[in-house]
C-alpha cells in the first residue's frame, strides 16, 4: 500500500512535522486503487492543545525569615494533562495548586505537561518581621541597635555577640526560645 496526504506520495504511515491543520489523506492498494479510509472519511484534522500556561501568587507571607508559614498558590491552563509541577527545579510537588510550608525568599516554579511543554513563574515571600525579634520591619527600619551596619530588620545577629539570632532564640527548633544573655556563646 503507498499513501498520499495532501496529494504528496509517501511509503510510510507515520508523517513527523505536521503542524496543527486539516490533511486530506488517501490510501493506495497494491492494484493501485483508491482505498477509503477512516470510515469513509478521508480528511483528518489535527489540532493543537492550547498553549501552557501558569501564574503562581502569593498567598500568605511570613512573619520571620526561618517560619514555614508562606503559601503560594498555583493556577495552571492549557497543555496536555497531567500536569506536573516543580520546584526551583529539583522536587516534584504533590499539589499543582497550592504549596504551603515554604520560607520567606524567593521561590522557582516549573510547569509541564504531558507533552513535556513547561511553563515557569518566579514568586517571592516577603517576611514582615526579618531578625524574628517580634519588632516588624516597618517600624525597626533602618535602626541598627548593635552598630555592626546591618540594620536591625535585617540583622541576623541583632546583640552582636557572634551567635545567630536563630539559635539563640530556638536552639533545637524545637519551638522552645533560648537566649545567650551572659554572652557566652551558648543558650543559656
Amino acid at each position: 500500500m503507498t499513501y498520499t496526504i495532501d496529494s504528496v506520495l509517501t511509503a510510510t504511515t507515520f508523517y513527523p512535522g505536521l503542524v496543527a491543520d486539516t490533511f486530506y489523506v488517501q490510501v493506495i492498494d497494491s492494484k493501485n486503487c483508491p482505498v477509503n479510509y477512516m470510515n469513509n472519511d478521508s480528511t483528518i484534522i489535527l489540532t493543537e492543545p492550547p498553549l501552557l500556561d501558569m501564574e503562581s501568587n502569593l498567598v500568605q507571607g511570613v512573619t520571620c525569615y526561618y517560619d514555614t508559614t508562606g503559601q503560594i498558590g498555583h493556577f495552571i491552563t492549557g497543555g496536555v494533562l497531567p500536569h506536573t509541577l516543580v520546584l526551583n527545579g529539583l522536587d516534584t510537588l504533590t499539589s499543582t495548586s497550592l504549596t504551603t510550608q515554604l520560607y520567606g525568599g524567593p521561590w522557582y516554579f516549573t510547569s509541564y505537561d504531558a507533552n513535556g511543554c513547561k511553563d515557569s513563574s518566579l514568586v517571592y515571600i516577603p517576611t514582615s518581621d526579618y531578625d524574628c525579634d517580634s519588632i516588624p520591619n516597618n517600624v525597626e527600619g533602618n535602626t541598627d541597635f548593635d552598630f555592626d551596619g546591618t540594620p536591625n530588620m535585617m540583622d541576623h545577629d541583632s546583640d552582636g555577640d557572634g551567635i545567630a539570632d536563630i539559635i539563640e532564640r530556638d536552639y533545637n527548633r524545637d519551638g522552645i526560645v533560648y537566649d545567650d544573655c551572659d554572652n557566652d556563646g551558648w543558650p543559656d
